[in-house]
């Protein structure tokens, strides 16, 4: 997966990526860029938050790192992300 991420405000641009491989539900292994421990709304759909609560989140934030991780669903219900990063 590669992804292109700009703020034209402050025409600043940033091309990253994640190579992938999933063996089953429970383990995919892969390699590149990861947020950190953080908040939820660094992955996923976070376009239609309110503003009190981008605002608040961004006090929080968290950053991202390139390295290798592990993530899958280990038992019904309980998933898990193991990263190393650099």
């Amino acid at each position: 997966m590669a992804t292109v991420w700009t703020v034209t405000t402050t025409q600043q641009t940033l091309v990253f990526g994640t190579l992938a491989y999933t063996f089953n539900k429970q383990m995919t292994f892969g390699v590149g860029m990861m947020p950190n421990v953080c908040i939820r709304s660094c992955r996923g759909l976070f376009l239609f938050s309110s503003t009190d609560r981008t605002m608040a989140e961004d006090g929080l934030r968290g950053g991202f790192t390139n390295g290798v991780f592990l993530t899958g669903e280990a038992f019904p219900r309980f998933r898990y992300t193991w990263l190393m990063g650099k």
